[in-house]
């Protein structure tokens, strides 16, 4: 009910909230000192036994206000300003060498641990090489190795190469399409192996330019989740689709990236903005000969600083997928996805999936340590067969949700949110995430 009414009225409900933060920066500002030798105090009048025994219930209903206003006490005045906690919670020292747990968790893949390991300065000044492993309760495992050098090549020329293996073997799908139902909900098992690299040559601090491209190579099989429709042949039946959208493939691929990021900092920013845009080109090889398609992305963020380190970030996200007529359908798992851990939160994994997205999202983050933040969110976004002829109002998909975000000079070290939307209420949690 909720969702609905944000949806119906969504423009009047951000303009409500640019209200409420406009009269918060207000109320900021204003510093009125009052004389206190000019208040008159009131006597406050004794009470009889009778009075006191008849205040009781209204003293026990008053119990959760009073346990609140302790709370927020010891967080303000134990916590937030207190300079021992602040220089404890202070994660902008990074080491040469570190070793950090891993955990996380999500609906798909449940709760899932590992470690993260990194070395810096290995061959040039700046340069960095992590590795990490995780395995979760669902089966779901991750091994991945990235190296990223700024300067390898002098003060302009750097390199980064990825190499990663997934195994998902619950992964779910419900058809491709805006109007895909939650009742058609499968699963299947999908594998993947992922080598990139590229060349990156700065132009200045924040304007940069990368040449790239790698292999992807991915399997589906049967889906092991007992409980919904997991035999590919039935899937393919029950959603209409065709071999080729279930199909493995191999697929090199090669493209360019143009990035000019000018927030303040990676980890929080409080001020700047970040625009980047990508095209790449990809090519089936082996069982996937003749397969083609073309790619671009789009991503524009940018924050502000209201008042105090309040930020408002606002972002918006595009991909879309051009396929010739002569190429064999996409598989669904390369489609594009408008849900992930910064997008559509409140829905499942691979709920929305076809050739083209959009997404816009707004945060309001309010901070509470020297490096840990809470957020309110909304998201919005729709997916389309070709932006170009159904571009429509109807269809678009909505999530709002809170959670609490841990960072660092570079990155995000911890995040916990929840989203809500008309279908699901989902939790998602993560740690060591940009270590």
């Amino acid at each position: 009910m909720i969702i609905g009414f944000m949806t119906k009225f969504r423009f009047l409900f951000a303009v409500l909230i640019l209200i409420i933060l406009w009269g918060g920066m207000v109320s900021a500002e204003t510093d009125g000192d009052i004389d206190s030798s000019l208040v008159r105090e009131r006597s406050v009048p004794k009470k009889n036994v009778g009075q006191v025994l008849l205040d009781i219930p209204e003293e026990l209903l008053k119990t959760p206000v009073y346990i609140g206003k302790g709370l927020t006490w010891l967080a303000v005045y134990g916590v937030y300003e207190n300079p021992t906690f602040s220089r404890l919670f202070n994660f902008n020292i990074e080491f040469d060498l570190g070793v950090y747990p891993y955990a996380a968790y999500s609906s798909n893949k449940g709760i899932a641990g590992g470690l993260t390991t990194y070395k810096r300065n290995i061959i040039s000044e700046g340069d960095r090489f992590r590795i990490k492993g995780w395995y979760s309760t669902q089966d779901y495992q991750f091994y991945g190795c990235k190296y990223t050098a700024p300067n390898l090549f002098g003060d302009d020329f750097g390199v980064r190469m990825i190499a990663e293996y997934n195994n998902r073997p619950k992964e779910n799908f419900y058809g491709i399409g805006s109007d895909s139902r939650r009742s058609d909900k499968i699963a299947v098992t999908l594998e993947q192996t992922d080598f990139r690299g590229a060349v990156e040559y700065t132009i200045d601090k924040k304007l940069s330019i990368c040449l790239q491209g790698g292999y992807l190579m991915s399997n589906v099989f049967n889906g092991k989740d007992d409980e919904i429709l997991s035999d590919l042949q039935e899937i393919r039946e029950q959603l209409g689709l065709s071999a080729a959208q279930v199909a493995a493939t191999r697929l090199g691929w090669f493209g360019f990236e143009i990035s000019h990021d000018w927030r303040d900092r990676k980890g929080q920013p409080t001020r700047g903005g970040e625009e980047y845009f990508a095209m790449n080109y990809y090519r089936g090889v082996k069982r996937s000969d003749g397969a083609k398609y073309n790619e671009m992305k789009l991503k524009l963020a940018y924050y502000i600083n209201l008042f105090r380190n309040r930020i408002l970030a606002v972002k918006f996200v595009s991909r879309r997928i051009h396929k010739p007529d002569d190429s064999p359908d996409i598989p669904f798992y390369l489609l594009s996805n408008i849900v992930d851990a910064d997008m559509l939160r409140g829905y499942m994994t691979n709920r929305f999936l076809d050739n083209d997205m959009m997404v816009a999202t707004i945060e309001y983050r309010y901070p509470i340590l020297n490096a840990l933040d809470a957020f309110i969110f909304l998201d919005e976004g729709r997916v389309f067969n070709n932006i170009d002829h159904d571009l429509e109002s109807k269809n678009w998909r909505y999530a709002a949700g809170l959670g609490l975000r841990l960072w660092y000079v570079k990155g995000v070290i911890m995040r916990f949110q929840v989203g809500f939307t008309k279908e699901d209420t989902r939790f998602f949690f993560q740690f060591a995430e940009d270590i």
